[in-house]
């Protein structure tokens, strides 16, 4: 979906975007990522992830998905 681009590339845009926070982490945990995922999603599933395995919180975000969300192809929807 994305275009590929290299993490040291990122990493150098993501130190200027926050000087304040992540250009002094990201030398400590060289494997953090930034998502880019909705705010609101990223809440929901940082709920439902509290005592649950990877794949339990997959299939509670599809099935929130199927219900609530708006249809984008035949088989995707997106999150409400």
């Amino acid at each position: 979906r994305y275009p590929q681009i290299s993490t040291v590339d990122l990493y150098k845009d993501w130190k200027k975007a926050d000087a304040k926070y992540f250009s002094k982490i990201c030398d400590k945990l060289p494997g953090v990522r930034c998502l880019r995922q909705d705010p609101w999603e990223c809440m929901i599933c940082f709920l439902i992830s509290q005592n649950n395995n990877i794949k339990r919180i997959a299939g509670l975000v599809t099935k929130l998905r199927e219900n609530y969300g708006s249809k984008i192809t035949e088989s995707e929807y997106q999150f409400p």
